[in-house]
């Protein structure tokens, strides 16, 4: 009897641990690349791109409704989210991309009762074509964190989408400077989207970004709120309008601009 209790704690340990483990990049398994769900193929030159860590569809409120959570981002062709959840059941990605007629893409960044657990997700109404997730070193010894690189086709022009969302610990300025060099490597039209976790005046953030390379966020903004964490940084796209909606429906603002190739 006494064995059977120490295996059973044993087996709950590794459990617990495994489940603590996050998804690795660049392992996407046959399954994780069935989740591009390519429901239908949009052509144009100018199109609306949005970022929105949608906090697990939970309000400012306490209540969790990610279908308050899916009008928020409605008429936007291409949005990056970050804290997205799944479990065995569900999959908050899909619900949403089913729901808004786009195509989606959830990359997680962690697992639980061997299952994934929450991460980053991609909708958009143009198709996805390769796509690439890589490992980000520890913050403070705390969880991996990955950003993703997806290519999007545009008519006949490719978009490079950089999407992640960074920690907020120490550790966090060595994550950053590896996804802007990322980011400036590359081709060119090219977006960064997502929660960097690091605010406008960020000494690394301003020495990682070569002239090119456009804030689209400030650039629409009449008042650029110097706490945001939350990004669209642009290279080879011309930002012609924009805008915000507040917290509430989460605990970040949803973020959205209007380029054109």
């Amino acid at each position: 009897m006494t064995a059977l209790i120490i295996l059973f704690i044993l087996i709950s340990v590794f459990l617990l641990w495994y489940g603590a483990v996050p998804r690795r990049a660049g392992l996407s398994s046959r399954k994780q690349q069935g989740a591009l769900d390519q429901k239908r193929s949009a052509t144009a030159e100018r199109f609306k791109l949005a970022t929105y860590n949608i906090h697990g569809g939970k309000g400012t409120d306490g209540i969790r409704d990610l279908a308050r959570t899916t009008e928020v981002i409605r008429g936007a062709q291409i949005v990056a989210l970050q804290e997205v959840r799944a479990g065995w059941l569900f999959d908050q990605t899909r619900e949403m991309s089913h729901a808004l007629g786009l195509n989606g893409l959830f990359v997680p960044t962690l697992r639980r009762w061997f299952r994934d657990r929450r991460g980053n997700g991609l909708l958009s109404a143009f198709s996805v074509g390769r796509w690439q997730s890589y490992a980000l070193p520890n913050a403070g010894g705390y969880r991996h964190r990955i950003y993703t690189v997806a290519e999007i086709e545009i008519g006949d022009t490719v978009l490079s989408i950089l999407f992640t969302h960074l920690h907020t610990r120490a550790g966090r300025e060595r994550q950053l400077r590896i996804v802007l060099e990322h980011f400036t490597r590359l081709p060119l039209p090219s977006v960064l989207v997502g929660d960097l976790n690091s605010r406008k005046y960020d000494p690394v953030l301003l020495a990682g970004l070569p002239d090119d390379v456009a804030d689209a966020i400030a650039a629409v903004l009449e008042t650029d709120d110097e706490h945001r964490v939350d990004w669209i940084l642009t290279r080879g796209l011309d930002v012609r309008g924009g805008g915000r909606t507040g917290v509430g429906i989460s605990d970040h603002p949803y973020y959205w601009v209007e380029v054109q190739i």
